[in-house]
């Protein structure tokens, strides 16, 4: 194996390893009041609602800008993954009530 191709596969193992990682974390941390469990089937429902629509449109516009498919994957990552922990990072950043955090990521 070439030695781009193994820091390549060594590097993409790492960013799932801390994908995971993250996920994980945001579950222990994000819970103020209620455990995750405690929540009703809408909020699964439209919480992966969002996450597919965020996941699938992209894909499927960029399709119509002839973008290459790694450029097309690249742009879906960006809109489903990356925006998402912004998001969350930027409300739990402008507020400092708890209630009012709580209302900004859906808690």
């Amino acid at each position: 194996m070439c030695v781009v191709a193994t820091i390549r596969a060594t590097l993409g193992l790492f960013g799932n390893v801390c994908g995971i990682a993250l996920i994980i974390f945001s579950a222990m941390m994000g819970q103020r009041n209620a455990p995750v469990w405690d929540r009703e089937a809408s909020f699964f429902t439209s919480t992966l609602a969002v996450f597919f629509s965020a996941l699938l449109l992209p894909l499927y516009i960029t399709r119509f800008f002839y973008l290459t498919r790694p450029e097309r994957v690249t742009i879906a990552i960006e809109a489903s993954y990356q925006n998402v922990g912004l998001a969350t990072s930027l409300a739990l950043n402008m507020y400092s009530d708890d209630a009012d955090i709580e209302k900004a990521i859906g808690t």
